[in-house]
């Protein structure tokens, strides 16, 4: 079974409505980084995130879903800028984002 994590309750809410088959997990963003609330490890992780700036929330998730066992990760996003997506192709197996914009700025600019 597939593990999809996810950093916003209204994503989670929709890819239930959807009737996504894959156990939902949670992070936690703590002083000491990120952690990923989930009842079980699995070998396929999909990571679902609004947007992304920096890309040190994303690499935190995959790192932490590595540590657990995930064999694959897929990155989904709405904003994953040129320089994160370099970055991050080192964490992710693969990854579907709908804007790549060249350099990192405040997602407002891309989310309203």
């Amino acid at each position: 079974a597939t593990l999809a994590v996810t950093d916003d309750p209204l994503l989670c809410a929709a890819l239930i409505d959807a009737g996504c088959d894959a156990e939902l997990a949670t992070i936690e963003r703590t002083d000491d980084g990120v952690t990923v609330l989930a009842t079980r490890s699995a070998e396929s992780v999909v990571v679902v995130l609004v947007g992304i700036e920096t890309g040190r929330t994303a690499a935190a998730i995959a790192d932490a879903v590595r540590s657990h066992g995930a064999q694959r990760i897929v990155l989904v996003t709405g904003v994953l800028p040129r320089q994160s997506r370099t970055v991050l192709g080192a964490r992710f197996d693969d990854y579907a984002a709908l804007v790549e914009p060249l350099a990192p700025r405040a997602l407002r600019w891309h989310i309203g």
